[in-house]
């Protein structure tokens, strides 16, 4: 049963036989994650992380204008871009 497997796999080009053993010859859901039959890439979960907390700074401490908010917030929308284009980067590649 394994020997079926790992015949389809050689030759669908995933991997290959070296002098040792089988080998894998290239990644095709590198910085994934599986939860089930759903696969997201692995910056999926700074976006979740981003977007949480420009939800709570926004949500908690709405009546600030100081600067240190600002510039925290400036740092989690700029986290939260950087995290979304890495993700849909991912995605574009691995489809």
């Amino acid at each position: 049963m394994a020997e079926y497997h790992l015949k389809k796999l050689v030759q669908s080009g995933l991997v290959r036989e070296g002098n040792e053993g089988y080998v894998v010859d290239r990644m095709v859901w590198q910085n994934m994650i599986r939860m089930r039959r759903t696969v997201i890439p692995f910056q999926a979960v700074y976006s979740l992380f981003f977007a949480t907390a420009l939800v709570v700074m926004v949500a908690v401490f709405r009546n600030q204008t100081s600067q240190g908010y600002l510039f925290g917030l400036a740092i989690i929308v700029v986290g939260l871009g950087f995290s979304l284009y890495e993700t849909l980067r991912a995605l574009r590649q691995n489809v």
